[in-house]
């Protein structure tokens, strides 16, 4: 990732974790504001609509799920990366049932948190696009480019979440199944494969390992 005015805002009540995850946002380019409390994140002034928002589940007072749930009365839903530890696994279910684009287990690989960021903005970004289109306006405004430019340089970045290890696709079943590993993968999950022989069980399973905290381990088959 690399600044392309995307802003993203993080809301956990842990200090050492918000910090941390504002570090490596920043870290790849990308604005970052930090918040403490779903409270302070409602009540904020935000003049700037952010591209994804970061979220931690368990917040004291206004759950993240909550918080999820305002955001959706005022409009679309804005992208959100749920933050979840092993016992909020019934709530996390909640939030993806209400829209949660993606979802990480802590604590977080920094890597998966990157990659989810980043398909979140690209996803904010195709529907400011859309949205731009559907008012019919003949003239291309100067925002209407700039979202376009954002969206082909955010593909291009993330060309790579669509071939992971060996594995290489386009059809939409791939993209299903590669979303599935990358969701997975960071989590502590058990993981069972299943499909015909040589529809490429072991590339998923290799895939996994990549994408996962043992990576820079052996890979026993």
């Amino acid at each position: 990732m690399s600044d392309t005015g995307a802003l993203v805002y993080v809301v956990d009540d842990d200090l050492s974790a918000r910090e941390g995850v504002a570090r490596l946002i920043r870290s790849a380019g990308v604005m970052t504001k930090t918040f403490a409390s779903g409270e302070e994140f409602l009540a904020a002034s935000r003049p700037k609509t952010p591209s994804c928002l970061v979220l931690d589940v368990n917040l004291p007072g206004v759950s993240g799920l909550d918080v999820q749930q305002e955001l959706a009365k005022s409009g679309p839903q804005l992208p959100i990366v749920f933050l979840t530890g092993h016992g909020d696994i019934p709530m996390t279910v909640r939030a993806v049932r209400a829209g949660a684009a993606e979802f990480l287990t802590k604590p977080v690989d920094d890597e998966a948190l990157l990659s989810a960021i980043q398909r979140c903005i690209t996803s904010y970004v195709e529907e400011e696009i859309q949205s731009a289109e559907n008012i019919g306006n003949d003239e291309v405004s100067e925002e209407q480019q700039k979202l376009t430019l954002e969206k082909l340089y955010l593909e291009d970045e993330i060309r790579l979440d669509h071939n992971i290890g060996n594995m290489v696709g386009q059809g939409l079943a791939f993209k299903s199944i590669l979303r599935s590993v990358q969701i997975v993968a960071p989590t502590d999950s058990t993981v069972l494969i299943l499909g015909e022989t040589g529809t490429g069980k072991e590339l998923v399973a290799r895939a996994l390992h990549e994408l996962s905290a043992r990576r820079k381990g052996s890979f026993v088959l």
